[in-house]
C-alpha cells in the first residue's frame, strides 16, 4: 500500500495494514493521493503546486511538473491521479477548479476542463477523480457536495448526484470516488463522516456505512479511499490519523492501522490511500 501522509511530509510504503516493511520518502511538501502504475512507477501530487512522478519509494527518477497559478502547466491544490488505458494522467486542479488531463510529466498534450460554479461543465474545489471500465470520468465536486460523470474532457453526457444533506443521495463535502470491478460506486462523505456506495448515477442501491468517532466502523472526516484487487475497501480516515481496511459495506473484517505521529507505523493526517 501507499500513503499519502500529509502532515508528516512524507510518502508511506506497507506491505499489509500490520505496517510489515514500514518505508518512508521525506518530501519538502505535504503529498496528497498517491497512485502505483501496472510499471510500477508512483506518481502524486503535493500542496506547492507540484505533481511528481518517482520510479519506487526511495525516489528514483524523479520528474516534477507544476507551479502555482492557472495557465498551462500551473496547478493550485492538485490532487489525484488517475490513469486511463492509454496511460495518460487526470488531476484534479482544486483550487481553479478543473480537471488536468495530460499524456505525462512533461505536460504534453494538456488538457484542462471545467470552470467554477455550480451549473453544467463546472465544479467548486473538485477533490477526487475516477475512470471506469469504460474510461467516463467521475469526479468528486467537493464543495457542490455532488458526484459528477462525464464521457471525456469535453464533458459530453454530464451527470451529476447529490445535493447536500445526510440523507439519501445526499453529501456533506465529498471528498473522493472509486469503483469496484462491477462499477458500483463508493465515495466518501467526508462530513458525515461515512461511506456511501450506490450501482450508478441514479444512486440505485444507496447504502452507507460508518458513523463519526474514533472506534470500529467510525471515521473522523475521511478523504481518500481505494478499492483493492479482491474488492476490500480501503479509507484514509485522516483526523484518525490511520488507515481502515473491511471486506465490504457492513464492515466485515474491520482493520485499523497508524496511531498519530512520526514515527514507525504512525501517520498524521493521512489523505489518501492506494491499495493493490
Amino acid at each position: 500500500l501507499l500513503i499519502g501522509d500529509t502532515l508528516n511530509k512524507r510518502l508511506v510504503q506497507i506491505d499489509d495494514l500490520t505496517g510489515s516493511n514500514f518505508t518512508t520518502l521525506a518530501l519538502t511538501a505535504r503529498p496528497y493521493s498517491p497512485l502505483r502504475d501496472a510499471q510500477g512507477r508512483i506518481y502524486f501530487s503535493t500542496d506547492d503546486s507540484m505533481v511528481h512522478q518517482i520510479d519506487d519509494i526511495s525516489g528514483a527518477n524523479p520528474l516534477n511538473l507544476g507551479s502555482a497559478g492557472n495557465r498551462v502547466n500551473e496547478f493550485s491544490f492538485p490532487t489525484g491521479p488517475a490513469q486511463d488505458a492509454q496511460g495518460r494522467l487526470y488531476f484534479v486542479d482544486g483550487g481553479n477548479s478543473r480537471i488536468v488531463r495530460i499524456d505525462d510529466l512533461t505536460g504534453t498534450n494538456w488538457t484542462s476542463f471545467g470552470t467554477n460554479g455550480n451549473g453544467v461543465n463546472q465544479f467548486d474545489e473538485p477533490s477526487g477523480v475516477a475512470l471506469d471500465a469504460t474510461g467516463r470520468i467521475y469526479i468528486a465536486d467537493q464543495f457542490n457536495s455532488r458526484l459528477v460523470r462525464f464521457d471525456d474532457m469535453t464533458g459530453a453526457n454530464w451527470t451529476t448526484l447529490g445535493t447536500i444533506g445526510s440523507g439519501v443521495n445526499q453529501f456533506r463535502f465529498l471528498a473522493d470516488v472509486a469503483l469496484d470491478a462491477g462499477g458500483r460506486i463508493y465515495v466518501t462523505d467526508r462530513l458525515n463522516h461515512r461511506i456511501a456506495r450506490f450501482d450508478d448515477m441514479t444512486g440505485a442501491n444507496w447504502t452507507t456505512f460508518g458513523s463519526m468517532g474514533t472506534g470500529a466502523n467510525q471515521f473522523q472526516r475521511p478523504i481518500g479511499l481505494d478499492i483493492g484487487t479482491s474488492g476490500q475497501i480501503f479509507v484514509a480516515d485522516s483526523d484518525n490519523s490511520r488507515i481502515v481496511r473491511f471486506d465490504d459495506m457492513t464492515g466485515t473484517n474491520w482493520t485499523a492501522f497508524g496511531t498519530r505521529g512520526n514515527g514507525v507505523n504512525q501517520l498524521d493526517h493521512p489523505y489518501d490511500v492506494d491499495a493493490p
